[in-house]
């Protein structure tokens, strides 16, 4: 009577070690083909180009005008207009973008070394509108390339 105890108890934990196996490899695998779909619309977003690029862009902008330099132009340059908040230090300003979402708005924007150059003879005032081309770079920062007032 013992034995058939015994080997009944090793049947069922058989039994449930296979059960809990399979349910692991399962969701090892389920997040693996997750993970795999993820990347692929990742993929897929990076390959097509963005559909908004110069959605901030005016229809007088030009390629000719935004073509002073081919580094520029590789950049994805971006033209914007929003309000000068102010300046954080001696490479970074704030503005806030007209036409975005007041939690979005006011973003920090890193001077590029030629505009930090010449920033200061431009004397902007707090609040006032300007215009400005910027590209984003490799490390996600805003980098402003020129500015009009």
């Amino acid at each position: 009577m013992k034995k058939i105890i015994l080997i009944f108890s090793l049947i069922v934990l058989v039994i449930f070690i296979i059960l809990l196996v399979g349910q692991s490899s399962f969701f090892l695998h389920s997040n693996i083909i997750e993970d795999d779909s993820n990347d692929a619309v990742k993929q897929q977003e990076e390959m097509q180009p963005s559909q908004n690029k110069d959605e901030h862009a005016s229809p007088t902008d030009t390629l000719s005008d935004m073509a002073e330099s081919g580094t520029e132009l590789e950049r994805d340059i971006k033209v914007d207009t929003g309000d000068y908040q102010g300046q954080i230090d001696s490479n970074i300003i704030e503005i806030t973008i007209s036409g975005v979402p007041e939690e979005k708005a006011t973003r920090a924007f890193m001077l590029s070394d030629e505009l930090k150059d010449e920033f200061e003879n431009i004397q902007l005032s707090i609040g006032e509108t300007i215009k400005f081309r910027y590209y984003i770079d490799e490390y996600e920062r805003n980098v402003i390339v020129e500015i009009e007032n």
